[in-house]
Parts: C-alpha cells; structure tokens; sequence
C-alpha cells in the first residue's frame, strides 16, 4: 500500500476536524497542525481556505458517486436500476459522511460557487438517470424525495425515526420499480 500524499493527508485532516467539531473551526492553522504539515506546506496544495473547502466538496461529491457505482453493480440490470442505485446510495450515506457533507454545506453559503461543479455533477446524473425515461416527472418525485431525505441527514434536521424511513426508502424503491416497469408496458404497448 503507498504512502499518503500530503494532500490526501491534509484532505482527510480537515473532513476530520469537520466531523469532530464543525466546519467553522476548520481553519487553515487547525488543518496544517492535524495533518503534521507546515502551514507553508498547506497553502502549497491548497493557497486559500476556499480552494481546501472545493477540494473537500469535490472529494464528497466523488464518494457519493462512488458509492452511487457501487449500489448500481450489486442490482440486477433493468429500467430502474439507475434510479433505486441513486435513492439507495442516498440512503447509505454514513454519519460521519453526512457530518462531513452538512458542515460542507454550511460553509458554502459564503461561497455558493463552491457548488457549481456539484450541481454540474447532479445534473448529469440525473440526465443518466432520466435517459430514455417516458415520464421524467413522476421519476423525478422519486429522485428529489430521495435527495430530500438525504440532504435533511446532511443538515441533521430529520426528526423520523431510522425505523420509519428505512419504510419511506423501501417505498421509493418499491415506486421506481413498478413506475419503471409502467413506463416500459407503455412504451412496449405502443409499438
């Protein structure tokens, strides 16, 4: 196994301090003391506390769509697959992760350009997603409640039970099937 690199050691130093104690005591000098590296060698990979916060927002958006892919090859191949990865990877985000992607979202509200590669990202996932889709709309229902779901994790505002949306998860999926599969009938029947 190689060595860390010093940027991927001073990447998981700031999502550490994140997830311990919130992202507003991320500071530059909090980051180099937590990752043994000079504040010289910090600014190196990262010249402003802004450039660290979209390479963590980056970082993130990379792990969701890793475990999105992850999802994706353990389902059986068919018109939703696409759609019950993404609501099931949404659900599957780890305490820690959301700790991470929620103190990333409250920082950002000072920079919210910090989100256009994110928001770029999204949207060609749901255009993968939504490809060949017949009714966009009623997927969509699907893939913003899943989104929903996820980002009240990541803000840690959600009052239900794990019990209860483990059901509201199990009834989205249930939806994407059987919505998929009204979509293929009418497709077929009309050929």
């Amino acid at each position: 196994m190689a060595p860390k690199s010093a940027r991927e050691s001073i990447l998981e130093a700031a999502e550490a301090i994140v997830v311990e104690q919130g992202a507003s005591f991320m500071t530059m000098d909090a980051v180099a003391a937590r990752a043994g590296v000079s504040k010289g060698g910090l600014i190196y990979h990262f010249p402003s506390q802004e450039s660290l916060m979209g390479a963590l927002i980056e970082r993130f958006t990379e792990q969701c769509a890793s475990r999105r892919e992850e999802v994706h090859d353990t389902l059986p191949a068919g018109p939703a697959r696409e759609l019950v990865a993404y609501i099931l990877a949404r659900a599957d985000t780890s305490p820690a992760a959301c700790k991470v992607g929620g103190g990333m979202l409250a920082a950002v509200m000072r920079a919210p350009h910090l989100l256009e590669a994110t928001q770029s990202e999204w949207l060609q996932t749901v255009e993968r997603i939504m490809g060949g889709v017949k009714n966009r709309e009623r997927m969509m229902v699907l893939l913003l409640a899943a989104d929903c779901i996820w980002l009240s994790k990541l803000l840690g505002w959600q009052g239900l039970k794990d019990e209860e949306l483990h059901r509201i998860r199990a009834e989205i999926v249930k939806l994407a099937y059987e919505w998929s599969e009204d979509a293929r009938g009418k497709e077929n029947s009309t050929v």
